[in-house]
């Protein structure tokens, strides 16, 4: 049986490698699955991220134990939400789960999640950028200044400076 469950978990891995595993457990080490997740849910994710950072900039000139208790609040209100996307836990066991996860644990979670679903795509696409940039260079035209080659139609010879001008 256990063989089984072996070959289902490398068949998942086969087929997404994607997915990761992140050990949590305050007093017992337990496992989670994350998963990566579908546009619509990426996209999602992205839009709690940036509500998150307006509100963080938003809130920045409050003095520490205020700016404490605002972070704890948005993470309370927000770490729920993405751990369901990534995980596909119902609430009462991302309850369960966040209940016995120490702040480094969920560091961690947060950490391979933004990898796995922006993270990698962000530095892929840059890429992409940077490739096909390079195949078709800027057709934008370089003003009349920045011309590389020398003017060759003077009408002053070196000969008629003096030796003040040179």
């Amino acid at each position: 049986m256990e063989e089984e469950t072996n070959n289902k978990k490398s068949d998942f891995e086969k087929l997404n490698p994607q997915i990761t595993t992140v050990e949590y457990g305050v007093r017992e080490l337990k496992e989670v699955t994350l998963y990566p997740m579908s546009i619509p849910d990426q996209m999602r994710l992205t839009e709690t991220i940036q509500k998150i950072l307006n509100e963080v900039l938003a809130n920045k000139t409050l003095n520490n134990v205020e700016f404490v208790k605002f972070l704890v609040g948005l993470i309370k209100e927000n770490l729920l939400e993405i751990l369901k996307l990534s995980t596909g836990l119902k609430k009462s066991e991302l309850n369960s789960l966040l209940e016995d996860t120490t702040s480094m644990q969920a560091w961690n979670m947060a950490e391979t999640i933004y990898r796995v679903n922006l993270g990698d795509i962000l530095k892929n696409v840059k890429s992409l950028i940077e490739e096909v940039g390079a195949l078709f260079p800027s057709m934008r035209q370089l003003p009349a200044f920045a011309n590389d080659i020398p003017a060759t139609d003077s009408s002053i010879s070196p000969d008629s400076l003096s030796e003040t001008e040179v």
